[in-house]
């Protein structure tokens, strides 16, 4: 993505067009050089960079370094509106101060001193007013002696002192001197101090609108007044301005000696990325917005601290899921959660890689299920009914009772050694269930299943057929169902309490039964 300042205007006048394919300034003896060729020179070669860039990288990438920190333990702090008073001149960080004619690099420290004792360190602040509550003047800080003071917290209304401190950059870090800067109230109003939340980058590199960027260290609220983030994401967005020597004293002309000497030099383009946080649903809907950091209820789901590559990428994912299919590496837990009148289900940390490419949840991320809407009714809806758990019969006599009758496993030698319930009998099948094994029998040696009325031999050395499949559970054809009514179950039975007159055996149906004859019906006759 290119720049946003328009530089084809006076006094720049960059009227570089890519449609023209120029690709090169070539000057020339006795012609005069344009203050416009010398800025294109440099856009065309910036175009150049910025194609293959973006070829190569992402928009917005981290390139090295930008590690990010979570400031653990962040406290905040509310104060009062006050005349000339501004939360974020307290910001201390890396500077350059004169000394006795002596430039020298330090770091300042901004402290917090109540009248009980009590310290914190000021990370960093920012701006409000007490008409617009929550968001008043605020102080971001850590607790230094809470032990010592014998309190955790500032309270409410109570005068803050402000120190400075001053620290040389060297091995010793010598303390320069400390002042008594300013004092301010704590606000009286609810909710005047409790855990904050915030990270900090370390210096490093970015790619984002065609350029290089450096970033330097930067903190970085990321929830004002809870220490659980949720729904935020975080990126770098990049501050253009042009910069002249009025701005900048470092621009006038550095020529010592030369009659040129302090003249006002070319402007510049400053380009600075900044840390931001953006609601989530913001920033998904802005394209130009990179997310490096995403949170939900206060865990960094999505983190891209690395360098997260364009077209290569797409490359490697292609040949990934040609070789290897999508696939997970490692599980994501599932946990079912009610909130309110909603079915929320938590994916837990895992990693999968879908169309080729890594996907990986750093923390749970919850989505809710939407609640049915609407039903439909289905009249006549037929279920397949299958089901397993059988041996092989290779000779029966007599009958067996299929109404929960418990049956002997015998072995060769005629000895039980096992218990089952026989839940149908077919000409060449005999149905099992429950089947238990008195130790330290197994089924194999079973050739023999014996109940009250009947015997069936078993081949030895016969296993349970089909297993898995004995549960008594049918797939409705139904993804969803809320209620069923008027179930029509087809069973088998047995009826002995019929009459038989020469070589003709009348079976009479009870109500609601059918004893239509097929092929898989089984006539005993006794002696």
């Amino acid at each position: 993505m290119p720049i946003n300042t328009d530089l084809n205007i006076a006094p720049y006048f960059d009227d570089f067009d890519i449609e023209k394919q120029f690709y090169r300034i070539l000057f020339k003896p006795a012609y005069a050089v344009q203050a416009r060729e010398l800025t294109q020179l440099q856009t065309v070669l910036q175009n150049q960079v910025e194609q293959f860039g973006d070829n190569i990288y992402q928009e917005g990438s981290v390139i090295k370094g930008c590690n990010f920190t979570d400031l653990n333990g962040l406290k905040y702090v509310k104060v009062v509106d006050k005349t000339g008073f501004d939360v974020e001149t307290f910001i201390g960080g890396p500077t350059t101060i004169t000394e006795s004619g002596v430039e020298k690099e330090v770091d300042i420290v901004y402290e917090l001193e109540s009248g009980t004792g009590l310290k914190a360190s000021v990370i960093t602040a920012s701006r409000g007013f007490e008409t617009r509550p929550p968001d008043l003047n605020t102080f971001y800080i850590n607790y230094l002696n809470t032990e010592d003071a014998g309190k955790a917290a500032f309270d409410a209304g109570e005068l803050l002192t402000i120190n400075k401190y001053v620290y040389e950059k060297s091995a010793e870090r010598t303390d320069l001197r400390e002042l008594n800067v300013n004092s301010i109230n704590v606000t009286l109003q609810t909710n005047h101090e409790g855990d904050s939340f915030g990270i900090q980058a370390s210096p490093g590199v970015i790619f984002q609108k065609g350029h290089f960027l450096f970033t330097a260290a930067q903190t970085l609220i990321v929830s004002k007044y809870t220490n659980i983030p949720d729904a935020k994401s975080v990126g770098f967005e990049v501050k253009e301005e042009l910069i002249s020597a009025l701005q900048d004293g470092s621009l006038y002309d550095n020529a010592n000696g030369s009659k040129n000497e302090n003249a006002p030099g070319a402007d510049r383009l400053k380009m600075v990325p900044n840390l931001v946080v953006k609601s989530t649903s913001v920033a998904d809907a802005d394209v130009n917005f990179f997310t490096l950091i995403r949170y939900q209820e206060g865990n960094a789901v999505q983190l891209r601290d690395v360098t997260q590559f364009n077209s290569i990428a797409e490359e490697f994912a292609r040949r990934t899921y040609e070789e290897s299919g999508n696939y997970i590496s490692s599980n994501f837990k599932l946990d079912l959660d009610r909130r309110d009148d909603n079915l929320v289900v938590l994916v837990g940390k895992g990693t999968a890689y879908v169309k080729g490419f890594r996907v990986e949840n750093s923390g749970k991320i919850s989505f809710e299920i939407d609640n049915v809407a609407n039903t439909a009714t289905q009249d006549n809806q037929a279920i397949s009914i299958d089901y397993g758990s059988y041996v092989d019969i290779t000779d029966l006599s007599g009958t067996f009772d299929i109404d929960y009758s418990s049956v002997n496993l015998q072995n060769g030698g005629g000895t039980t050694i096992g218990t089952a319930f026989v839940r149908n009998l077919t000409e060449d099948r005999l149905y099992l269930f429950g089947v238990k094994m008195q130790s330290p029998n197994v089924f194999e040696s079973v050739v023999r299943v014996v109940g009250t009325g009947g015997v069936a031999t078993i081949a030895a050395g016969t296993r349970v057929k089909e297993f898995k499949s004995s549960p008594l559970v049918f797939d409705s054809g139904t993804s969803f169902l809320r209620s069923v009514s008027d179930a029509i179950v087809p069973v088998r039975g047995s009826d002995n309490s019929v009459s038989v007159s020469s070589d003709t055996i009348t079976i009479t149906a009870a109500t609601d039964e059918d004893f239509a004859i097929d092929q898989d019906d089984m006539v005993f006759v006794d002696t």
